[in-house]
């Protein structure tokens, strides 16, 4: 009796003992974590969230223990799973990527993607050294309200011995699998306040600080505004220059760029402005606390009107040949004169003979006929593309304001699709052009080259031929 008690005393013992982390010998800590994080739990409508996602491995499985579980090749062979960083709720969205961080590199599943992880400190675990990576992504809050955000999951497979097979690699004798989790993360996203909202208010959402400039470029008055900072950079609306009587606005280029963004208003000037007033950035500066701020430049002088060019002196009348000219033919025989007229007349007939054979070689029936609008137009952008150091952008915005009948600077809008569609373009090759000319422009102001930027507007153009 006391051996089957004893039995039935440890029987249950085992039972309701903790099993061993997947990865480990009981009592041994867990071979792999995985955390999310964000820097504040309460954000406001228009924020981008930073999250970060934290993946550790412990040393020596890392070095010799993990299996890969997927064919693609990666550094890390494990899977990150957080669902709603590509699948986000209603309310929430994919926001923009962020710029890569130095040291990047070693590479791991994310969902059914392939993501850069930053190697970060190792940590020490219960004596264990773990090797740390971290991912990061961001979300956008459109709406709000409170949004549970499920636990990331880590999957990965390991074995404890391999053996060699008949190329040279290794195969896994007692592969097992495991998966460990995180915690679940809790957002809730405020309304914008309207208490104290100050005038002029386009969104913007974070720390900014802005710096402008003004210069001739290219015969024309241009403003260069420059925003830095850290928040919804790319999304809220650019401020509109407060222009004094006689500068007039043409156009604005946004490159809507990180970390630096640059808006550029093309301007004209009629008078002797010197100087703009400053512009103004007013953002909401999430805290905490919260608090309305604004960012400012200087007065931003104007460089000096080019001096009008001198009027030209007339030139004084030819002298006349002694005596007169009609005296010179007076003095000549009257058969000398008629052979003078006759080689002028000969003359004239032969060159006007000379022309009409060029014009009908040329099919040119009747004179020069001039081009319609449409092939001016692409005429232009060749030749101007056959110049040295042409810009792609420059010579498809010049196009575009050749076949739209206005100036470049007034091309680049946030509805030049719906007027490239006015203008009988079809709506897939309005769009194309637009999101084109939008790439070439940012590529001015260090977004980046657009791969096969002037073969990619010379075939849009050639497109644009089958529109009248």
């Amino acid at each position: 009796m006391t051996i089957g008690l004893a039995a039935r005393v440890l029987a249950l013992a085992l039972a309701i003992l903790p099993a061993a982390a997947p990865g480990a010998e009981e009592g041994e800590a867990p071979r792999a974590f995985v955390e999310a994080s964000i820097p504040r739990e309460e954000v406001f409508v228009g924020e981008e969230v930073e999250v970060s996602l934290s993946v550790g491995v412990e040393a020596g499985l890392l070095a010799e223990g993990l299996v890969p579980s997927t064919l693609r090749r990666l550094d890390i062979p494990v899977r990150l799973e957080a669902p709603w960083l590509r699948e986000p709720p209603a309310g929430l969205a994919a926001g923009d990527p962020l710029p890569a961080a130095a040291g990047e590199g070693p590479t791991l599943a994310l969902g059914n993607e392939v993501a850069a992880g930053a190697p970060r400190p190792d940590r020490i675990l219960a004596g264990r050294t773990f090797r740390v990576f971290e991912v990061r992504r961001t979300l956008r809050a459109e709406a709000p309200g409170e949004f549970d955000l499920a636990a990331p999951r880590l999957r990965y497979a390991f074995a404890a011995s391999f053996r060699e097979d008949a190329l040279g690699g290794r195969v896994p004798v007692d592969r097992e699998e495991a998966a460990v989790e995180g915690e679940p993360l809790r957002l809730r996203v405020l309304p914008i306040p309207a208490e104290g909202r100050p005038a002029g208010f386009g969104g913007a959402v974070g720390r900014f600080t802005v710096e402008a400039g003004a210069a001739e470029e290219e015969g024309a008055l241009r403003l260069t505004l420059r925003i830095r900072g850290e928040g919804n950079l790319r999304r809220f609306d650019p401020p509109r220059p407060d222009l004094p009587p006689g500068v007039h606005l043409l156009g604005v280029l946004d490159d809507r760029g990180a970390p630096v963004r640059t808006v550029a208003y093309d301007l004209a000037r009629e008078g002797a402005a010197a100087a703009l007033p400053p512009i103004r950035l007013p953002f909401l500066d999430p805290g905490p606390p919260a608090a309305w701020r604004e960012a400012a430049t200087g007065a931003i002088p104007l460089p000096a009107a080019a001096a009008p060019a001198p009027a030209s002196r007339p030139l004084p009348p030819p002298a006349s040949p002694p005596g007169g000219v009609t005296e010179i033919f007076r003095d000549l025989p009257p058969a000398v004169l008629a052979l003078l007229l006759a080689l002028l007349l000969g003359a004239a007939w032969l060159l006007l003979r000379w022309r009409a054979r060029r014009e009908a070689a040329a099919g040119i029936p009747g004179g020069p006929v001039p081009l319609p609008p449409a092939a001016e137009a692409a005429l232009h952008f060749h030749r101007r593309m056959q110049t040295p150091g042409a810009d792609p952008g420059e010579a498809l915005a010049a196009f575009l304001a050749k076949r739209l009948g206005c100036l470049p600077a007034a091309v680049i809008t946030a509805d030049l699709p719906r007027r490239l569609e006015a203008a009988g373009a079809p709506p897939d090759l309005a769009r194309r052009t637009a999101d084109l000319l939008d790439a070439l422009v940012a590529s001015r102001y260090g977004g980046g080259p657009v791969a096969e930027g002037a073969a990619r507007a010379q075939a849009v153009v050639e497109e644009w031929d089958a529109v009248p």
